[in-house]
């Protein structure tokens, strides 16, 4: 029977909370999956149970970290699509079924991902947040185009994680970035929209929950160097949305002085200032600068202000 779909769950230490995301997985009301775990380097290392003949392990002897662990079960996945679950994360039961069904029956240029309701779950399953984000066709630059379509906050990262993606497509695009160690799903989502259209439903896939486990997002350096990486490598694309790209560079800047490392914090977010003065930015910046310099950072906010901002009335 041909393999319909591929869900790649990577992990690293973390044995209990990968049972019930396996479990999960397995409990999808379409049959022909393969679920792919890919144990990172895990000690000691995973070993599964009652093993459904769907499921297979591959074990990197080290850890690689999460992009570059996904990817080497995005190139094991021999399903038409693929979707990547975390460890501590779980599947709803009609998730592929239903993403399935939307890229069925879309009338958005192909190829097609799709896109599912992804709630976070406190640790004692209390409904925390529900994120849904629109459609969006193929060419586009996905939450740069939708912010300015919808306005501020309409687009949710967390609902990254209940993408399912064409297999060959996402293996032809590098799959995800291995440098990047935080913020990965934004460099993914331009990447994939700019070759694939994305379809979005209102319908529960992935629920996320917020335990008191560690998180690579808890990293402020690792965020910090992702945002900047990620800048980087969108930087033309991103001066065409001088707003989004304030707020790339400021929210950097913030990471980096959260991670004690004031000249990068300083650095960026003078950048986010000067790309988009508002107070948003130049709140960033002088939290950034009176940090261990007060005095002159009132001094250097105010200067920066009044040569950026222009007075009412000229």
């Amino acid at each position: 029977m041909p393999v319909v779909v591929s869900i790649v769950i990577p992990t690293h230490d973390r044995p209990a909370l990968l049972r019930r995301a396996i479990i999960s997985a397995l409990n999808q009301t379409v049959r022909d999956i393969e679920v792919i775990v890919v144990d990172d380097g895990s000690d000691p290392p995973v070993a599964l149970a009652g093993r459904d003949s769907r499921v297979r392990l591959i074990r990197n002897a080290q850890s690689v970290g999460v992009c570059a662990a996904r990817n080497v079960g995005l190139e094991a996945a021999v399903g038409d699509y693929v979707t990547f679950l975390d460890d501590d994360d779980e599947l709803a039961p009609l998730m592929v079924a239903e993403n399935l069904n939307v890229i069925q029956g879309s009338r958005l240029p192909a190829p097609i991902a799709a896109m599912g309701a992804v709630e976070v779950r406190d640790p004692n399953d209390q409904l925390v947040s529900r994120h849904v984000n629109p459609p969006s066709p193929k060419g586009r630059p996905y939450h740069l185009a939708l912010a300015d379509d919808l306005g501020s906050g309409a687009v949710s990262t967390a609902a990254y994680n209940a993408l399912l993606m064409p297999t060959q497509l996402l293996k032809e695009i590098g799959g995800f970035d291995p440098n990047l160690r935080s913020w990965e799903h934004d460099d993914l989502i331009l990447r994939l929209n700019a070759v694939c259209s994305i379809e979005s439903l209102d319908d529960l896939s992935v629920v996320k929950h917020d335990h008191r486990g560690v998180r690579r997002h808890q990293d402020h350096l690792d965020v910090a160097r992702a945002i900047e990486a990620t800048w980087i490598k969108h930087r033309r694309l991103l001066r065409g949305y001088p707003q989004k790209e304030a707020k790339y560079l400021s929210t950097a800047g913030t990471a980096y002085l959260q991670a004690g490392k004031w000249g990068d914090a300083v650095r960026m977010t003078s950048r986010g200032l000067r790309t988009r003065p508002n107070r948003h930015t130049a709140e960033r910046f002088a939290a950034a600068v009176l940090g261990p310099h007060l005095s002159r950072g009132l001094a250097a906010v105010r200067r920066l202000w009044r040569d950026r901002v222009p007075r009412r009335g000229t």
